[in-house]
C-alpha cells in the first residue's frame, strides 16, 4: 500500500476498516505503528547481518560494514 502511494495514516485507517489486529493483537491501527513497520530494517529487507567487522585483529579497530 505504502509503495502505491498510501500515507501511514491511510494505511492505519484501511487495516483498522479491515478488521487486521496490529503486532500487539489491538483492533485500532495507529500510524506510528505503521509508521515503525515500514521504517524497521528487517521488514524493508535492508538488514545487514555482519553491521561491523574487525578490519585489524591485533588492534582490535572495527569498521562499519558498508557492503
Amino acid at each position: 500500500m505504502f509503495l502505491e502511494g498510501k500515507t501511514p495514516s491511510e494505511i492505519a485507517k484501511l487495516l483498522t476498516i479491515n478488521k487486521i489486529p496490529t503486532p500487539a493483537e489491538k483492533e485500532v491501527w495507529q500510524k506510528s505503528t505503521v509508521r515503525s513497520i515500514l521504517k524497521n530494517e528487517k521488514y524493508k529487507g535492508d538488514d545487514i547481518l555482519q553491521k561491523s567487522f574487525t578490519a585489524d585483529f591485533l588492534t582490535k579497530k572495527k569498521k562499519i560494514n558498508e557492503g
